[in-house]
């Protein structure tokens, strides 16, 4: 029996951050985007409620260049150490508008020299590399794949690119290394039907399915048969898990869904607090009271997924970082979350290096664009502000 597990993650900046929970063991990669939008355009992004209401103007200054956000996507894979062999896929929408107006609009072979600069695509361990990204069948051997969205609203599954990308879905497939595994495996992780459960109750279920055959319940041992199981399972991207956290994320769509709540609720400015709350949340800094409040999506997993344990995930995927405020209690850092200007101050400062235990000089980040910060930008400063070596310069 053959697996084939997809996650869609959104397309805003901020959700590449939880990219390093999926991407290490993916086998494909496709990254879609509008043919009819030039790589240098601003990405437009929709933030709506529950209820339908737009607060897309709230997140204006959090729409970065096209080409922003497919550097930010390219250091995320760069960073992360692939036990698989990946293909990237690049798939351009909107097709028949570009084929009615040819003139307004980039060729093919234009968009292909962008990607290949934006990604480095060489032959070298630094960056993307060739062998990494599909071909086309269709197009001449190119690495776009131009597909018409319009033919599959109307049911029409049969165009040639569609075509094409699937068939060379299958190919990578087929070369992927299989793994035989036992049933009861597959069986154990049917029975794994709740979104979020405990590390615990995880285990109650792997027994009843029989995968603990050893006499010993001993979860500490690295040849303890229900953890080999869920490595495994983890391994394929099908579940999460977290032991110190005793914590299982058997639907990482979970993951996604409360962080992509917390987006939504900080630009639409749906949450409550203080005024110096509210203040610091400007710069991406949060007390628990008001991360509590952001991420609250009133699933039944938050009885499981509690806030304490989401900022736990947080910290192990460097998204977000404790940090102390002068007088104050402990606070939460979430770089995808800061504020960008269209020209950055002079002296724009992240965050420096304590003047009384060092004379480094200061680390400063300036950006020349006006972007969202995210991808290894993020990764880095949280892993910074671990260190008690660094703290935030809130001036």
């Amino acid at each position: 029996m053959n697996w084939i597990y997809f996650v869609d993650s959104g397309g805003q900046p901020q959700f590449h951050n939880v990219f390093q929970a999926f991407i290490q063991n993916t086998s494909i990669l496709l990254l879609v985007f509008s043919l009819a939008e030039k790589l240098s355009d601003y990405n437009k992004h929709l933030f709506q409620d529950k209820e339908g209401h737009d607060h897309s103007k709230n997140s204006d200054n959090t729409a970065p260049r096209v080409d922003v956000v497919l550097k930010s996507i390219a250091s995320s894979l760069c960073s992360t150490v692939s036990e698989v062999k990946r293909k990237i896929f690049f798939v351009g929408t909107h097709r028949d508008v570009c084929e009615k107006n040819p003139a307004k609009y980039e060729s093919i072979e234009m968009k292909e020299r962008q990607l290949r600069e934006v990604f480095g695509i060489k032959q070298s361990q630094q960056e993307i590399k060739e062998e990494e990204i599909q071909t086309t069948s269709t197009q001449g051997s190119t690495i776009l794949f131009p597909v018409n969205g319009l033919q599959a609203e109307e049911g029409d599954f049969d165009d040639e690119v569609v075509v094409d990308i699937r068939q060379n879905i299958f190919s990578v497939f087929k070369e992927t290394k299989v793994e035989e595994i036992p049933l009861r495996w597959f069986v154990f992780q049917l029975a794994l039907d709740q979104k979020v459960l405990t590390y615990k109750k995880c285990r109650s279920i792997a027994k009843y399915c029989h995968i603990n055959d050893s006499s010993t319940d001993d979860s500490s041992t690295d040849n303890d048969p229900i953890d080999v199981a869920l490595a495994f399972l983890q391994k394929c991207s099908l579940l999460l898990v977290y032991k110190k956290l005793d914590l299982v994320i058997t639907d990482p769509t979970a993951l996604l869904s409360r962080f992509s709540t917390m987006v939504r609720k900080f630009y639409s400015n749906k949450f409550s607090g203080s005024v110096a709350e509210r203040s610091l949340a400007k710069k991406a800094v949060f007390s628990f009271s008001v991360f509590e409040e952001l991420q609250n999506d009133g699933s039944l997993e938050m009885e499981v997924l509690t806030c304490e344990k989401l900022i736990g995930i947080f910290e192990s995927l460097l998204i977000a970082v404790k940090v102390s405020i002068t007088g104050r209690r402990k606070y939460f850092f979430v770089p995808a979350l800061l504020p960008c200007s269209p020209s950055p101050p002079p002296e724009a400062k992240v965050c420096t290096l304590q003047e009384e235990k060092s004379s480094t000089v200061p680390l400063v980040f300036l950006f020349s664009d006006k972007c969202t910060p995210s991808g290894l930008f993020c990764a880095v400063v949280v892993k910074l502000l671990s260190s008690k070596d660094w703290e935030i310069d809130m001036d």
